[in-house]
């Protein structure tokens, strides 16, 4: 018997060691514990000097615009929360080249532009190998010509499909890195890509953002990104860790205004081409070019919300006429 109780009974249970006999006590005779075991009442007024759990937020992209932004989400509930970040933030990287190319709105006349993009890479790499002294593997049509390592970005899952198809009927070698695309076989394609196999990516905005692929040449997007955010995401990809990169960017009429506020902003923040819902069509659709633009063509700062809302209600051409009147009357004194 084992002291207590019974040798496999409730109290002891067999196969559990040995039942180790408990006291209860009655509410006016509270158990009294051992200096090292402070009870809980007393851990409740045990006073910090350090904060016992420290939050980090590293993003890439905080969007500003507007109440309900995560700038302001931040500010409200982490108020003294500081703050690092690069003179770089929300701006075009120096060291990216950047082109802007109008295109046509069907995907198969953009396809036709990114082929003879690719060409013009291919003889560029041919040239570089005969001037260095590689002629022998230029003629050998076993031997592919070389590629720059580029990601080609569409929005759709469905368009990736196609341009992939259509690259490969080409003779480009690419692999395909998008939803529809099984996680192993996705798997399997990133380690191509980043281990020089293949030089093509052909991908929607899952590869925008959280891979590590280094030495990234070019950036080209097909179809052009749905707002400020996935731009900066997707040409982020080509000058990782201080390298130089390009990014050729087609668009076409539905991305206008964006890509027009894109390159009026130059060297200044891109807030002014963010928005509440990530939706700048939907903003210039609201407030007009003047959004984004001054009358004379240049782009606009902070602190023009409520003169947009103004123009919105229905005053808006008066706002413009006398802002344009000012503008003309500063130009009149400068002359």
């Amino acid at each position: 018997m084992r002291e207590g109780g019974r040798e496999g009974g409730r109290e002891g249970g067999a196969g559990r060691g040995p039942f180790v006999k408990t006291t209860k006590y009655s509410p006016s005779t509270p158990p009294s514990l051992p200096p090292s075991l402070p009870r809980s009442a007393d851990k409740l007024h045990v006073t910090r000097s350090e904060p016992s759990t420290q939050y980090i937020l590293a993003a890439a992209t905080l969007p500003t615009y507007g109440l309900k932004s995560v700038e302001e989400l931040v500010k409200k509930r982490f108020p003294t929360a500081a703050r690092v970040n690069t003179d770089l933030m929300h701006r075009h990287h120096p060291k990216l080249t950047q082109l802007f190319v109008e295109a046509p709105e069907g995907l198969d006349e953009k396809v036709g532009m990114l082929k003879k993009v690719l060409e013009k890479l291919q003889e560029k790499g041919k040239q570089a190998m005969k001037e260095g002294g590689k002629e022998d593997e230029v003629e050998d049509p076993s031997v592919p010509l070389p590629l720059p390592k580029t990601m080609i970005f569409v929005n759709t899952a469905q368009a990736a499909a196609r341009v992939q198809d259509a690259l490969a009927q080409a003779g480009f070698p690419s692999v395909p890195f998008h939803k529809e695309v099984r996680s192993s076989d996705r798997e399997e394609n990133l380690r191509q890509f980043r281990e020089n196999e293949v030089p093509l990516l052909v991908c929607t905005d899952l590869a925008s953002r959280g891979l590590d692929i280094p030495d990234v040449k070019q950036i080209i997007q097909v179809e052009f990104a749905p707002n400020v955010v996935q731009h900066l995401h997707r040409i982020g990809r080509a000058v990782r860790a201080g390298r130089e990169g390009r990014a050729v960017n087609f668009y076409d009429e539905g991305s206008a205004d964006l890509v027009e506020s894109l390159q009026l902003a130059g060297e200044e923040s891109l807030d002014r081409s963010f928005s509440r819902q990530r939706g700048f069509r939907k903003k210039v659709k609201k407030y007009g070019q003047d959004y984004y633009r001054k009358p004379g063509g240049a782009y606009r700062g902070e602190g023009w919300e409520e003169e947009a809302k103004g123009r919105a209600k229905g005053g808006g051409r008066k706002v413009v006429q006398e802002e344009e009147r000012r503008e003309e009357g500063g130009e009149e004194e400068r002359r």
